[in-house]
């Protein structure tokens, strides 16, 4: 229920400047160029504030804050207050709104996209550990590699060292018979 009224105000609100709104702007269109001018002229003298204060006025006396105060029964200056005050709470009821209709999806999206970045992080992750640890594995591999070859060839040098023994302790005359044939080199 408060909630309808909330929205029952705002729609009057609305109504009520757009009703108004013509009849500002035919009474502004009205005034004299003259004012227009004189009101460049004070600005350009640095005469801000006063410039301000007649824009406020303006706007205080304007057509539908008149309006305003005569529906509510309050004074011109409450009136006025009223009238800023229910500005601010549209524009910051639309804001607002906007907000909570964008910002979700928004979170939401943007909490996908973090956690596929997360897993997308741990995959790579994973994926570098077990090329370190096939690397590791094949570096561990390799000295024991390493030492079976230095095996094998010191086992195959032994052997070579006690052919050529064998072949110098043999006399001419056994090589010659073919008892052991020498090495042929091709």
């Amino acid at each position: 229920m408060n909630r309808g009224r909330t929205l029952l105000a705002v729609v009057l609100l609305i109504v009520g400047a757009a009703t108004f709104a013509p009849c500002v702007h035919a009474a502004e269109q009205e005034k004299p160029k003259q004012e227009h001018v004189s009101e460049a002229t004070r600005l350009a003298n640095g005469d801000v504030e006063k410039a301000e204060e007649e824009g406020t006025a303006a706007f205080k006396h304007s057509t539908s804050v008149r309006f305003i105060a005569k529906l509510t029964g309050l004074s011109l200056d409450n009136a006025y207050w009223l009238c800023v005050l229910g500005n601010f709470a549209i524009i910051a009821g639309v804001i607002g709104w906007a907000l909570k209709k964008n910002l979700p999806s928004a979170f939401r999206n943007r909490t996908a996209s973090i956690q596929q970045a997360m897993a997308e992080a741990r995959a790579a992750s994973e994926d570098a550990n077990r090329r370190l640890a096939d690397i590791e594995s094949r570096l561990s591999r390799l000295d024991t590699e390493i030492a079976e070859m230095r095996s094998a060839a010191e086992k195959e040098g032994a052997a070579e060292e006690e052919r050529h023994g064998r072949r110098q302790a043999m006399s001419p005359a056994a090589l010659r018979r073919g008892v052991i044939r020498a090495p042929t080199t091709r």
